[in-house]
């Protein structure tokens, strides 16, 4: 993981217990711990600017769930892209897995039923326009000259098929997500 995305994730873990500070003090007082002088001074764990983590194993989803409730909607009204909300899950996950923690079941379990939920929401609020299509970040032609590239040097067609229907079709990887190579079909006339 690169530096930025390092950073980003640490923003976002702040971002969470700085919202449990506020809104739920008694669970902050057990969820969330002072770094330690050891911890600050390891270069590889790269808390960046924070003093604080969370306590991972004890993890209670449902506070995670409580804050992103707070997320899902921006200002503006609009509501805010499936990836942009599953990052902060990314980050509890990058946060426990940076001091060997394991995060209990339960989280990986109201996890998926979350984002199962939210991505149902995203889709009517697209269907009535209250998205902001400009959420995701797109891949420069150059990186995506290059993926397409490498997947032909290491024989991963699956690799360069997904990328240049992604590409050309001008989707999103949750729209390409159900193709699969059964419902390819070559016709043999072409090779006559």
């Amino acid at each position: 993981i690169n530096i930025k995305t390092k950073r980003t994730h640490r923003n976002r873990n702040k971002q969470f217990y700085s919202f449990l500070e506020t809104e739920f003090p008694d669970y902050y007082e057990i969820g969330v711990r002072e770094l330690s002088e050891e911890e600050l001074a390891d270069q590889k764990k790269y808390f960046w600017k924070n003093k604080l983590n969370l306590v991972y194993s004890g993890l209670n989803p449902k506070f995670l769930k409580a804050f992103l409730s707070t997320k899902v909607v921006k200002q503006n009204g609009k509501t805010m892209s499936y990836d942009n909300i599953r990052k902060y899950f990314d980050a509890i996950q990058f946060g426990a897995a940076e001091v060997d923690c394991l995060l209990p079941v339960s989280f990986y379990q109201e996890k998926d039923k979350f984002l199962q939920a939210f991505r149902k929401q995203v889709a009517k609020a697209k269907c009535s326009g209250d998205t902001e299509e400009q959420e995701a970040d797109p891949i420069p032609f150059g990186l995506y000259v290059l993926i397409c590239t490498w997947g032909v040097q290491m024989g991963n067609i699956m690799l360069w098929v997904w990328s240049v229907l992604q590409w050309n079709l001008l989707a999103r990887s949750v729209n390409v997500e159900p193709l699969s190579f059964e419902i390819l079909k070559c016709s043999k006339t072409i090779f006559r």
